[in-house]
């Protein structure tokens, strides 16, 4: 008998410690390497899905190499803390490097989109060229709904002399209760003072100003100031890179930003350090009117404009570019026509007629 209750301690013994152990490891494991618990690092993912443009860039984060991440801590305008802005690198596949070529896509797409952009990253490295792509900010993302109805400026409320009252005393009026013993005439005056106050006060009222609150709220950052802000923080990034050659290759809609940077930073871009490539590019009639406000006159740096010859509308455009090149005084800028597609033999081909354009516009490159 004494033995068989000593089993079954034993096993109930057994039993806790178990219990315990089970405990123990589902309690938060705190990183060796960085300090952090579990926990932690689950609120941080949480956090950043909770913003859209951050949910899709650590979505496109895990789909790449350790190595080919690059984070740039991009500060804005009128923001106390930079962000965090994912761009992608590659390095050359040859023993010497030619240079560095940073790629801006289109606007709602990102860094690594497979048409054009992750055919032309990864490509270019081939021919002894650094290629860094950088996410640029979502645009659609910031758009408000347009309103219906002009906003409200002013409201008005009616004062009573109990509410002008609390007004003036900045506390809230307290109901008394009334005792059982008060007479029905009290209550009856009561009564009547308190409608005839409401009666006194009914033309008085007050203007309550609402726009102050709302211009109280920072404003929010255009889409071309974000995005100027990422191109600043990746060229800085090359530039510390050491690479004395750095082309701009860009796509449809983010030429505008090309020559957004470029009026920013003419006194920087001098040739053959920089070269621009504009894919399919889409300025606005204002850029077509007089490009010399943005590139300024006798612009030296090379610019290579690629045209798609299968679309009848891009002809007129492209021909009110180039004389717009021609008006700014640019003094290397070669327009070309290519059938453009979402093929590989359209890739390969628009990865060589970019690469024999830089060998001729920047000296020492040659092909290997």
């Amino acid at each position: 008998m004494i033995q068989l209750n000593r089993q079954k301690f034993m096993i109930l013994l057994l039993s806790a410690g178990f219990f315990f152990v089970s405990l123990l490891g589902a309690s938060p494991v705190r990183s060796e390497e960085n300090g952090t618990t579990e926990d932690t690092q689950q609120a941080e993912s949480r956090k950043g899905f909770l913003d859209p443009e951050q949910k899709k860039q650590m979505a496109l984060a895990e789909s790449l190499e350790e190595h080919e991440k690059v984070w740039l801590d991009v500060q804005y305008p009128e923001m106390e803390s930079p962000r965090q802005v994912l761009a992608i690198a590659r390095s050359s596949l040859l023993a010497e490097t030619h240079g560095a070529i940073l790629l801006l896509h289109d606007k709602e797409q990102h860094a690594d989109w497979p048409q054009i952009i992750r055919p032309v990253r990864m490509g270019l490295p081939k021919w002894g060229w650094f290629t860094l792509s950088v996410n640029l900010p979502d645009e659609l993302r910031m758009q408000q709904p347009e309103r219906e109805f002009s906003a409200k400026e002013y409201d008005q409320i009616r004062l009573s002399d109990a509410l002008k009252k609390n007004l003036e005393s900045g506390s809230r009026v307290r109901n008394e209760p009334v005792s059982e013993n008060a007479s029905s005439a009290e209550e009856t005056d009561s009564a009547a003072e308190d409608a005839q106050a409401e009666k006194s006060a009914a033309d008085e009222s007050v203007d309550i100003n609402l726009a102050a609150a709302s211009q109280e709220e920072k404003p929010k950052i255009p889409y071309t100031l974000r995005a100027i802000s990422h191109i600043e923080k990746a060229m800085a990034y090359l530039r510390n890179q050491n690479y004395q050659a750095v082309i701009m290759f860009v796509s449809r809609q983010s030429s505008e930003l090309a020559l957004e940077y470029i009026k920013k930073h003419q006194t920087e871009l001098v040739s053959p350090g920089f070269a621009l490539v504009m894919l399919e590019p889409n300025l606005p009639e204002l850029y077509i009117q007089d490009l010399s406000k943005w590139i300024g006159t006798d612009f030296k740096p090379p610019v290579l404009d690629i045209v798609d010859s299968d679309d009848a509308r891009a002809d007129s455009h492209a021909e009110l570019r180039k004389l717009a090149f021609e008006r700014a005084g640019t003094q290397n800028y070669r327009q070309i026509f290519m059938p453009i597609s979402n093929s590989k033999p359209f890739h390969d081909s628009l990865n060589k007629r970019v690469r024999l354009w830089l060998e001729k516009v920047i000296p020492g490159v040659k092909s290997p």
